[in-house]
């Protein structure tokens, strides 16, 4: 049995893969819009224990709504667990100040040349980028990771490393968030269209290959399956039925 993938559609994939990444780049930051802070005056046992009751790696210290500092789970590591100052003392003299602030609307690429420069791993958000505006969120460096794991170009290598169909049905299903945050942010749908139609591609294409090894034959004849509709003029959204055909070639 020979399949019949196409070569240019898999230069096409591969094609997406890297506009794919480049895009993530040029997306808003997904960041926290409920960020966790406390006073100036909160001692530093108490913000630690409000960080591990919520769960959190990092607490901004604010005042007047504006952030004036950040203490994180680093910071604890280093200056408490060491002895250097006890956790009796104001939050003051372990948290880094002046902020490190961006606006609502960085990007991806902004975020991580800002942390890369000022070697941090948090961002706070802010409604006009200084830190003379009122604190709108947090961005950590952990946003990012879980964005670039989740964008069209990661989902497609996770498709093709996928072992069994349980795992392609997870990942469809972040297919679908992450059209949802595509269609969030305003992006242009043209593009949105093509990187779900290919993921659907790459799907389809893993289920017919997985389909053919669990037989105890191969296929008797040559085939080639078609997608039409909406997939074959890559306009493929939201969840729709599927439209396709198989062409076979008989062997006499």
């Amino acid at each position: 049995m020979k399949s019949f993938i196409s070569n240019t559609k898999q230069l096409e994939s591969d094609t997406l893969t890297i506009v794919s990444s480049e895009f993530t780049n040029l997306q808003s930051v997904d960041y926290s819009k409920n960020p966790v802070t406390c006073t100036i005056e909160t001692t530093i046992q108490s913000a630690a224990q409000t960080m591990t009751e919520k769960r959190i790696g990092s607490i901004v210290i604010e005042k007047d709504g504006k952030p004036i500092g950040i203490i994180t789970d680093k910071d604890l590591r280093i200056k408490i667990a060491t002895g250097r100052f006890s956790i009796s003392e104001s939050v003051s003299k372990i948290m880094s100040s002046p902020v490190i602030t961006y606006p609502e609307n960085t990007t991806v690429a902004e975020a991580q040349i800002a942390m890369l420069k000022h070697q941090i791993t948090h961002l706070c958000i802010t409604e006009n980028g200084t830190a003379n505006s009122k604190l709108t969120g947090i961005l950590s460096e952990h946003d990012i990771i879980v964005l670039r794991e989740n964008s069209a170009s990661s989902l497609v290598k996770e498709i093709k490393r996928s072992k069994d169909i349980l795992q392609l049905k997870d990942i469809r299903a972040k297919a679908e968030k992450l059209l949802k945050r595509y269609l969030e942010q305003d992006l242009p749908i043209e593009f949105a269209a093509k990187l779900i139609s290919t993921i659907n591609d790459v799907i389809t294409q893993k289920i017919i290959d997985s389909a053919i090894k669990q037989q105890d034959t191969n296929p008797p004849i040559e085939f080639a399956w078609l997608a039409i509709g909406s997939q074959g003029r890559q306009e493929q959204l939201l969840m729709t039925d599927q439209d396709n055909a198989l062409v076979s070639r008989r062997c006499f």
